[in-house]
């Protein structure tokens, strides 16, 4: 037998040893938590100092949100109302997501206020909530642009700022609008950490123009996704999506899969589809309860349910294939495994159902032209071979 490879090996620590607070501890001891996660090592204490910049490569599912939640909210002084960390996400479900698990990390943080901002609902209630003093602000980057240009959010004293999926962020047309965020703030004496899950060009350009001294820590392999996934992608009418993706399902009866949807409301009518359809599926969502999240999620393991319909912030790192019924963000994705017990690393593919119009879209066709991208054009459906 071979010498362990000690990128993996850590030294199982305590949060107490980490230097979280009692607070704190007391607060995720009821969530569960026992001990720290690898990322989680690495990223509470630094981020616990002052002027640590960090770049953190790691999947959804590896326990990210409380290594930067903890520290952050740790910093925080409860008795100043002013705006002290900045959290970025890419999508208003995640934004949510974060600001929940926030909630519950700070239970016992008396005094502190956590306002998530995101667009697609009224701009004079958040203005209302910030105005109240908002010591930690989870944001989309397009309506927090909004806010600071209405005087709603004001950025001056902000000590902390994480970028969650920077990645997503990027892909989504985002560039421009975390710059303008940026410049938006005082240079001052401040913690910036960006969570990607790759590092391409445009993450080392934010590293490089905003953070400084940045330390790296990675969580499995550097852009492993890109390295290990087999991609292919089927060209369909848009009206036909659903119906390739029920005929991948078909054929592989015994498949655990987990779709993804962006939105709560989408991912309730698949599941409900599906379901009628006569498919063992269930939703997972941020308008259920963690209790329920949680039953779900078991349900899965345990091979009781076979397809999961979940946001894309409910993503969680299974052994398993991928398949995308869009080659945009905004789409539906399905991550299916036929033996659940394959490591995604070794043994995954990437199977993207588009539209002829989401095909001419610059951002599917960098996606589509990665080295190592295996591409299969079906259009009309009925050509789809599987």
């Amino acid at each position: 037998m071979g010498k362990p490879n000690h990128k993996y090996v850590f030294n199982l620590k305590t949060f107490e040893e980490l230097g979280v607070s009692e607070e704190i501890r007391r607060a995720i001891a009821e969530l569960g938590f026992e001990s720290p996660m690898p990322v989680q090592e690495e990223v509470i204490p630094y981020l616990l100092g002052n002027k640590n910049d960090v770049v953190a490569l790691a999947q959804t599912g590896t326990g990210k949100t409380a290594a930067y939640g903890i520290p952050v909210l740790q910093k925080i002084d409860p008795s100043d109302r002013s705006t002290q960390a900045l959290i970025l996400s890419p999508t208003r479900e995640l934004c949510l997501q974060i600001s929940d698990d926030l909630n519950d990390f700070g239970k016992y943080i008396g005094g502190l206020n956590v306002v998530p901002v995101y667009g697609g609902t009224s701009i004079q209630n958040q203005i209302h909530s910030l105005r109240h003093g908002a010591q930690v602000i989870v944001a989309t980057p397009g309506r927090l642009i909004d806010l600071m240009n209405r005087g709603a959010a004001k950025l001056d004293n902000v000590k902390n700022v994480v970028l969650d999926e920077a990645d997503e962020m990027l892909n989504m047309g985002f560039s421009e609008s975390i710059n303008e965020i940026f410049d938006g703030m005082e240079s001052g004496d401040r913690n910036t950490l960006l969570f990607s899950a790759t590092m391409s060009k445009e993450i080392e350009k934010i590293a490089q123009n905003y953070l400084h001294e940045a330390k790296e820590i990675v969580v499995g392999s550097r852009n492993e996704g890109a390295e290990h996934v087999n991609h292919i992608y089927y060209m369909v009418n848009a009206k036909d999506k659903y119906l390739a993706l029920k005929r991948i399902v078909d054929y592989y009866p015994k498949i655990y899969a987990i779709i993804f949807c962006r939105t709560k409301k989408e991912t309730q009518e698949i599941a409900d589809k599906l379901i009628h359809d006569g498919y063992n599926a269930e939703s997972l969502h941020g308008d259920l309860s963690q209790q329920q999240r949680d039953l779900t999620m078991q349900k899965f393991r345990q091979h009781t349910v076979q397809l999961l319909v979940a946001t894309d912030v409910a993503m969680v790192a299974e052994k398993s294939s991928v398949l995308r019924s869009s080659g945009t963000p905004s789409k539906i994705a399905l991550m299916l495994s036929v033996n659940p017990m394959l490591s995604i690393s070794s043994a995954s593919s990437s199977t993207t159902f588009s539209t002829a119009s989401s095909f001419a879209t610059p951002l599917f066709i960098r996606s589509m032209s990665r080295p190592g991208v295996a591409t299969i054009t079906c259009a009309p459906l009925r050509r789809v071979r599987i």
